[in-house]
């Protein structure tokens, strides 16, 4: 079964977050074989052992919602060199055109895509692994830290039009509306945040 990598840069903030929670966070990382993965953010780590961390926290915190909760404490940083990158672009299209092509300089087991139709964008997080991967926390926080990364280029106060998540929707949905602002679809084939293509 293929795995890919992501560099360590994905658990920043993972441990205040967990203790924000009351968890336990040397025995979630030490349960997934990423104990020493904190020291260094620029090495690079499972991506499947990645996945399964964040649902493992999400049950051990009683928190279904970690990932969207985690996604508060990651900025564009995490992105290293890529995230430099894209703040230098002359124009909003230009920077995600950027994390499209170098992502995988960040994450080799996801792609992101962004097209343009009647007007709308669509910027989509797909994961590439194969059989079954736990993606219901990975999915809050690419669409969290995506949020944000349009907040900073764009502007503070943005909002997408919606936002479409590839799981069930949770009991309680207010911490999602409270994050995006906008209203949100559940049970989609893949992350997808739509907006007015006119502020690319």
């Amino acid at each position: 079964m293929t795995d890919y990598l992501v560099r360590a840069s994905s658990l920043q903030g993972i441990r205040s977050t967990i203790e924000e929670l009351g968890g336990d966070t040397d025995a979630l990382l030490q349960r997934t074989g990423l104990i020493d993965a904190e020291q260094d953010p620029d090495t690079w780590i499972s991506y499947r052992s990645f996945l399964v961390l964040l649902e493992e926290t999400a049950r051990a915190t009683g928190c279904p919602c970690f990932g969207l909760r985690l996604s508060r404490h990651q900025d564009i940083g995490i992105l290293g060199a890529v995230g430099f990158v894209m703040q230098q672009a002359p124009d909003l299209r230009t920077a995600l055109q950027e994390l499209t092509i170098h992502f995988a300089h960040h994450n080799q087991g996801a792609t992101l895509s962004l097209n343009v139709e009647d007007g709308i964008a669509h910027w989509r997080f797909r994961c590439k692994l194969e059989g079954f991967a736990p993606l219901w926390q990975q999915s809050d926080l690419a669409a969290g830290i995506g949020v944000d990364i349009m907040r900073l280029l764009w502007n503070p106060t943005w909002s997408p039009n919606a936002v479409y998540l590839p799981h069930a929707p949770p009991e309680d949905t207010r911490p999602y509306k409270a994050r995006f602002d906008c209203p949100i679809f559940f049970n989609w084939d893949s992350m997808t945040m739509v907006f007015d293509a006119a502020i690319l």
